[in-house]
């Protein structure tokens, strides 16, 4: 007996305004995006840029515990299908991993076997897979892609800090350890381990604290250049802005500083000014603790732009045209000085939107991504989305489009609104971000695709026990030719391994065929397609492939489907919408569609 269970969304116009959703049906700042059947949004880039494919929103984790703030996500350096997320929760610190590309999580909202650990944590994954986790004097680590933790070392207690780890053997100080943060209450220090964490160097100094009592670094970050060069960034926060001012508690400058010799010694800092958003930024009718820390990453593409160094971090005042506009600045002389600087976002100047909390990521190819909490499509100032900001040229041209599906909340009034996390893997950007949703916070995902794109039509059950079944899939390359020896589909029947493969056809400009054979008998089939381009960038359909794929069956259909559900309450209120018509369908062979029929008031 075939079964389909079916759960249906009615979503009525209530819903848009209690949720401050303008909904409207093109914004003209982002390119329209082409929908594939499989819930992939496609957005073409500017100026020759491309194509990205945003894959639909999830949520990473479900927990009844509160997922709050100081979120990061990094990718294994030598398996890209290991990823980890941590977060600061309700319950103490949260670890959400996955070892198949992200198709599927697991995780915990405390630390197995370090549970009495809590506040800020930051982590690393090194070369042979141990992931580092930096907390408040302490540091802890866990060899088994996150599942239990260990105690790792005592190093220098640096009250805010950043770790990271020199992962590339070519560099002169492959495997060395760095963590940089406030160190002795004021001053900004680096230390260095050359054993895995066991121990640290002594503390030396970045920039020594000088200025009013009430001046202190905070929000620091690093990244590590193929060349062994170590970049941090920090901001210097003023915390005796008045109190019944726009802010308190806020952001007055960011400096960046460079190690050439493995830690041992740091370039004098360059510094830039920033008008931060603070501790007390209204939104709307909601005031929310923001920050302007700032952002760092390098280049490591091995591209024309190789080594160059980008600072994000949002802004209110110079180049910022709005209430909160995100900003990058941009160094092609190793740090010495940023004198390129860019408003990342690119919607209508003076529309009086927010643009806040950016997180950065260059990608395998040189691509500037940087994601951000953004109002632009929102009634309410204090309802967003999560866009993407895109520039595949160095920062000069950007494309925006929003990676969340649906506008929200990002945490409760009044709270403290934290980091948004990016990395990448198998050629997918991988963005989080913090959703507020029945009452807490939980951290959301949407894979974006920056390889050839996979548009494919999922075959249907059909009763030919013959076959062939034809596969038709659309290409898209992404400015490098589709290689035809690598765009195949591997198949089985009745539940076998998915290892046989059938190389496809192009049969003109981006349509690609292939056919399974039939064995005359009733049978299930599993599929899916793979690609690669002449960069070897790779992709698959559906996401998740190898351990997510597409069926079918071949078999006669000799009776009716039965539909069983449960009759929708008279009594629904409008803070319960939008709500879900469930229903199991039954058939002796296969379900070709299924619906619902609504009307509103009788019309």
């Amino acid at each position: 007996m075939k079964k389909f269970l079916l759960i249906l969304t009615a979503v009525l116009g209530a819903y848009l305004l209690f949720t401050g959703q303008s909904n409207p049906e093109r914004n003209n700042d982002i390119p329209y995006p082409e929908r594939t059947s499989d819930g992939k949004r496609i957005y073409e880039m500017r100026g020759g840029g491309g194509i990205v494919a945003v894959n639909p929103s999830f949520k990473v984790f479900e927990s009844s515990n509160r997922q709050l703030r100081s979120m990061e996500i990094v990718t294994h350096p030598t398996n890209p299908n290991n990823l980890f997320i941590s977060s600061i929760t309700s319950a103490g610190i949260g670890s959400y991993g996955s070892t198949n590309g992200g198709f599927t999580w697991y995780g915990s909202d405390i630390l197995t076997g370090q549970t009495s650990y809590t506040g800020l944590s930051k982590p690393y994954i090194s070369n042979n897979g141990t992931i580092f986790l930096s907390l408040f004097g302490d540091m802890v680590k866990s060899s088994n892609n996150g599942i239990s933790w260990v105690y790792a070392s005592d190093p220098p207690t640096f009250g805010d800090n950043a770790i990271g780890i020199d992962n590339n053997p070519s560099s002169p100080y492959f495997g060395r350890l760095y963590l940089v943060g406030r160190y002795t209450q004021d001053d900004a220090y680096g230390s260095y381990s050359t054993n895995n964490g066991a121990t640290w160097s002594t503390p030396d100094t970045i920039k020594t604290f000088s200025g009013p009592v009430f001046y202190r670094f905070e929000g620091f970050d690093l990244d590590i250049a193929n060349d062994g060069k170590v970049y941090a960034s920090y901001s210097t926060v003023n915390y005796d802005t008045p109190k019944d001012g726009p802010t308190f508690i806020v952001e007055i400058s960011t400096s960046v500083s460079m190690s050439s010799n493995g830690g041992v010694d740091w370039t004098e800092p360059v510094g830039f000014g920033v008008s931060g958003v603070g501790r007390k930024f209204p939104l709307g009718n909601t005031v929310y603790k923001l920050n302007s820390f700032s952002k760092i990453a390098v280049d490591k593409s091995g591209g024309p732009r190789n080594g160059w160094v980008y600072v994000t971090e949002t802004n209110r005042l110079g180049l910022a045209q709005d209430s909160a506009d995100i900003i990058l600045r941009r160094s092609t002389n190793n740090g010495v000085s940023f004198p390129y600087n860019v408003r990342v976002n690119q919607d209508t100047p003076g529309n009086k939107k927010y643009q806040y909390m950016p997180a950065i990521k260059i990608d395998s190819f040189g691509g500037i991504n940087i994601i951000y909490y953004d109002s632009r499509e929102s009634s309410r100032e204090d309802s967003v989305k999560v866009y993407m900001s895109r520039s595949t040229d160095g920062g000069v041209t950007w494309t925006d489009f929003p990676v969340s599906e649906r506008i929200f909340k990002p945490h409760r009034s009044a709270e403290e609104i934290h980091s948004l996390g990016i990395t990448e893997s198998n050629n997918k950007l991988w963005p989080t971000w913090y959703q507020f949703d029945s009452g807490k916070e939980q951290i959301w995902t949407a894979p974006v695709e920056i390889g050839p794109v996979i548009i494919h039509n999922k075959l249907g059950d059909n009763e030919n026990l013959n076959g062939p079944f034809v596969i038709n899939a659309e290409i898209i390359p992404n400015g490098s030719a589709i290689s035809g020896s690598n765009t195949k589909v591997f198949w089985s029947r009745n539940g076998g391994t998915l290892t046989t493969g059938i190389t496809m056809s192009n049969s003109g400009g981006n349509n690609w065929t292939a056919s399974i054979p039939g064995d005359g008998t009733l049978a299930e089939y599993r599929y899916y397609i793979v690609t690669q381009d002449a960069l070897s960038r790779g992709s698959s359909s559906p996401f998740g492939a190898p351990s997510a794929y597409y069926t079918f069956h071949a078999a006669p259909d000799n009776s009716v489907p039965v539909i069983e559900y449960s009759l929708v309450s008279d009594n629904v209120s409008l803070q319960s919408l939008p709500f879900s018509i469930d229903a199991r369908i039954n058939d002796n062979a296969y379900i070709d569609s299924a619906y619902v029929k609504w009307y509103k008031n009788q019309s």
